[in-house]
């Protein structure tokens, strides 16, 4: 873990210790650090890491149960911060997911069809551009 890294620790209720310690550990190391929870977080986490994304979501329906609204918003969080990284990375042309490894005939479709939209070439062509790409 280097200066360039970010950690993020995750916890519906905030008070989870394990992830305090590896965002702790991350800091010693000198990554960046992102804490995300969906009630109050605790003022040291609050007061050290670097972003504290704390979505309010009220209580939840069934009381203990935080994959309800907990877990959604945290997945709403995480699908943003995964987003954003991609884009950061230029893993992305327009509003298409591009320089992805296709391992199942669903991600082959998807790829041959991103190629065919950009360049506009058939499906033939598409497929050939990924082989001879090495993908």
């Amino acid at each position: 873990m280097t200066r360039q890294d970010i950690v993020v620790g995750i916890a519906a209720s905030g008070t989870t210790a394990l992830r305090g310690r590896g965002l702790a550990r991350a800091q010693t190391l000198g990554a960046k650090t992102v804490f995300v929870t969906c009630s109050t977080p605790p003022k040291l986490l609050t007061e050290t890491c670097d972003v504290v994304i704390a979505p309010k979501v009220g209580p939840e329906v069934l009381t203990g149960s935080t994959r309800l609204k907990a877990g959604t918003a945290t997945k709403l969080v995480l699908n943003t911060i995964s987003t954003g990284a991609m884009i950061r990375f230029g893993k992305v042309y327009g509003n298409l997911m591009v320089d992805l490894i296709a391992l199942s005939d669903k991600l082959k479709d998807r790829g041959e069809r991103i190629v065919m939209e950009c360049v506009g070439v058939d499906r033939a062509r598409a497929r050939a551009a990924i082989e001879d790409g090495g993908r």
